[in-house]
């Protein structure tokens, strides 16, 4: 499960750069980059819960 955690988290960056839109300095644009972040704190929220960890998506 953390190796699964891990490798998701480490894609973060890539996932945003193949679905968001790119600003004028050619980076993913903040919302959309937040929404990634979002679902990966939702994975990993559904990945740990199964094993007692505390609900972090709000920290």
């Amino acid at each position: 499960m953390k190796r699964n955690v891990e490798l998701k988290r480490q894609a973060i960056s890539k996932d945003a750069a193949g679905l968001c839109r790119k600003d004028e300095l050619g980076y993913p644009e903040n919302k959309c980059y937040i929404s990634v972040i979002e679902r990966f704190k939702d994975y990993t929220y559904k990945e740990t819960s199964k094993y007692g960890v505390p609900d972090m998506r709000l920290n």
